[in-house]
């Protein structure tokens, strides 16, 4: 039925099971009658965010810089990606920042219907301000109906923001004692980040029990581990955890 698809920055996948175990309980402990299923990939340490999209889009080797100048549509159509099949699907593209950045806009051609910063705040999303100063991802899934008119065969993929190194705390709400765990008590930014993803599995928690329906199906992965300094990324797993979340 419906497909969501969540590429979330910076996803805090630390190696202490503990702290990864909770983030996930976040979002499924109160959901009942989930299918869940759980993979591991690989990550590219040559490309951004934006390589990670592109990753997602074709799921084979195609030409990089090809893709960053080249109109979206395009490209999909002459690399014969696999998500030209979701072409009878109602396709909306979602990200919390700019449509410049990057150059985003050309993705507009592909997409039935696509958001960016501006769009989401004139429809009454909340600013979070940080150096990358875009819309609250926690608003953008909290008022997902806002954005999605049709109810059923629905594709939708979601760029967050908001845990982009270096990050601001989303919600002054505190999760755990930072000051008495490790590893995040090694550095601030370890402990925004783990609380902000916490805020934000919270609100998707509320998505799941709300807005999903029977056969709807999540998708949830990061861009990359968090971009710290090599003696900082040891923390975090090497590999990007991608859940498969369908609601039965």
């Amino acid at each position: 039925n419906n497909i969501y698809v969540i590429i979330n920055e910076s996803y805090p996948n630390f190696r202490n099971q503990n702290l990864k175990n909770n983030l996930f309980k976040k979002i499924v402990s109160k959901n009942n009658n989930l299918n869940i299923q759980k993979f591991k990939k690989k990550w590219n340490r040559s490309i951004s965010t934006q390589g990670s999209e592109m990753n997602f889009f074709c799921g084979k080797e195609v030409d990089y810089e090809d893709f960053k100048k080249s109109d979206l549509e395009q490209f999909l159509e002459r690399n014969n990606c696999w998500i030209n099949n979701m072409k009878n699907k109602n396709l909306i593209y979602i990200h919390s920042y700019k449509e410049s950045f990057f150059n985003r806009s050309r993705y507009k051609n592909f997409f039935n219907k696509s958001y960016f910063r501006k769009d989401l705040h004139q429809l009454g999303i909340k600013k979070c301000k940080q150096k990358f100063d875009g819309v609250c991802d926690y608003d953008v899934i909290n008022n997902i109906n806002k954005l999605i008119k049709k109810k059923s065969n629905n594709f939708v993929i979601f760029l967050t923001l908001n845990n982009h190194i270096p990050a601001e705390p989303i919600t002054k709400k505190k999760y755990i004692d930072c000051e008495n765990v490790f590893p995040l008590n090694l550095s601030k930014q370890f402990c925004i980040i783990y609380n902000n993803q916490m805020f934000f599995n919270e609100s998707l928690s509320k998505f799941i029990s709300n807005d999903m329906g029977e056969n709807d199906l999540l998708v949830l992965f990061s861009d990359t581990p968090p971009m710290f300094p090599g003696k900082r990324r040891i923390h975090f797993e090497d590999t990007i955890d991608i859940y498969f979340i369908k609601k039965i």
